[in-house]
């Protein structure tokens, strides 16, 4: 599922690009700089989320939200860590439980638009 998001794609180890080889270098020689590489991941994915949210991109939402999940497992929320994985499994399975809701949200439906705007939608 996370392959599927390009903006998502940035934001983890396993690509073989020298900024990302040369992060983990740098995560491996200075507790600091791992600190703060972990603090950026965790704000991309925020932001990420929050785009989501405004776009009413579904796709988008189910990706973020799963790179989310360890976060709040390694923080012990404990709240966010029993709900959030309901929520995760109950979206991942919409698309075989509820056909329809799955219909709706894939065509932006996710969230609330006031306006025309395309930035504009609202939770």
């Amino acid at each position: 599922l996370l392959k599927e998001s390009y903006e998502l794609d940035i934001l983890f180890e396993d690509q073989d690009t020298d900024f990302n080889l040369w992060c983990n270098k740098k995560c491996e020689e200075q507790p600091t700089f791992k600190y703060w590489y972990m603090v950026i991941k965790i704000i991309l994915i925020y932001l990420i989320l929050i785009k989501s949210f405004r776009e009413g991109d579904f796709e988008s939402y189910k990706c973020s939200l799963s790179a989310i999940m360890p976060y709040f497992f390694a923080n012990d929320n404990t709240h966010y860590c029993r709900w959030g994985t309901i929520h995760l499994h109950d979206m991942l399975d919409l698309k075989e439980n509820d056909p329809s809701i799955y219909d709706e949200f894939e065509k932006c439906n996710l969230v609330l638009h006031e306006s025309s705007r395309i930035f504009s939608g609202i939770a």
